[in-house]
């Protein structure tokens, strides 16, 4: 709805402050998916939604024993803990992925059918899924590549170096990874923040470089 000439946030901020603002009763709840969109246009609004933010729920995925249960209401119950594990490292917590998994196949029958049959359900789910959440998505694929082929992870000169890149030209883009759950920033004891070490926390991203695309032999 919010094309780039629509207006919409602009005119959705001033009946926000004449109308809305005055009236307990009515509470607006912004949903999006698009971390540079969601970043830009509603938290660091600088427009008539400026500080009106007053609290950020992030949607994130299902830790490993939702998963377990998620997988149980979908008759997999018979599958063994370590079988979980092995999906829940394949595909992540994500509901609709989790939901493709055939409870009549073994686990590894049920990863390969999802990621690597003729007409696997996340055979291009990698690159739509990015290009769905971000402009120039290419930047986004190129430090994920390079973030999975470590599982220690990188810091950002470290990894700006790998890239070729200067530190600023990174740092918008991995603040919308992080963002988007796909990245996580670790900070260590004592450390400034220019040091901070950056992981690849999306089980599916890095099963699918790791694995999936076959570019990644790196196994440090």
């Amino acid at each position: 709805m919010d094309t780039q000439r629509s207006g919409l946030l602009s005119e959705m901020g001033v009946f926000w402050n004449t109308y809305c603002s005055r009236r307990p009763n009515i509470m607006l709840i912004v949903c999006g998916s698009a971390a540079s969109y969601m970043l830009k246009k509603v938290i660091r609004n600088k427009g008539p939604l400026h500080g009106r933010l007053i609290r950020k729920l992030p949607m994130e995925q299902f830790d490993l024993y939702d998963t377990k249960r998620f997988l149980n209401s979908q008759g997999c119950d018979h599958y063994s803990h370590k079988a979980i594990i092995n999906i829940y490292m394949a595909l992540g917590g994500i509901a609709k992925y989790l939901k493709a998994v055939d409870k009549s196949m073994t686990p590894q029958q049920a990863i390969h059918d999802i990621c690597f049959s003729k007409h696997a359900l996340l055979k291009d789910e990698y690159s739509e899924l990015y290009r769905s959440l971000f402009r120039n998505p290419q930047h986004h694929y190129n430090i994920m590549t390079t973030l999975t082929s470590r599982w220690s992870g990188l810091t950002k000169s470290s990894l700006a170096a790998k890239l070729g890149v200067s530190n600023g030209h990174i740092t918008k883009i991995l603040e919308e990874l992080t963002a988007s759950g796909f990245i996580t920033e670790y900070q260590k004891f004592g450390n400034l923040s220019r040091k901070n070490t950056y992981v690849a926390t999306d089980f599916f991203s890095y099963f699918h470089n790791r694995w999936m695309t076959g570019t990644n032999k790196s196994r440090d």
